[in-house]
């Protein structure tokens, strides 16, 4: 899910993209399944309609939501970068008693 509003961008535009996906669904790994493989220097290749960018991961970690909330990579003003920001579930801080994970693994990626 590409988020739109809150002074978020389409991917590949200057400013802060946000897109968020299920890490698993129905007890199989769903479009993130391997979100927490990614690491600080890999880099990402997005498309978005017909042009195709290149990012660097400047950021990956394990992020409870009640930081993420706050987060100023995610959230904060950005008009100079392409960035992206991938977000999915984390369980390795474990479930509230809701049953939903405690944290989220976050990606932040700048276009080169």
């Amino acid at each position: 899910m590409w988020l739109r509003g809150y002074g978020r961008v389409k991917p590949g535009n200057v400013g802060t993209a946000v897109v968020a996906g299920h890490v698993a669904s129905s007890g199989h790994g769903d479009v993130f399944a391997a979100l927490s493989s990614v690491h600080v220097g890999n880099t990402l290749r997005i498309r978005s309609g017909a042009t195709t960018r290149t990012y660097v991961v400047k950021r990956a970690a394990v992020v409870k939501k009640a930081t993420l909330t706050h987060d100023a990579d995610v959230w904060g003003q950005n008009t100079s970068k392409r960035r992206v920001v991938l977000i999915t579930c984390d369980a390795d801080l474990g479930y509230r008693s809701d049953g939903h994970r405690v944290a989220n693994y976050v990606v932040v990626a700048d276009a080169v």
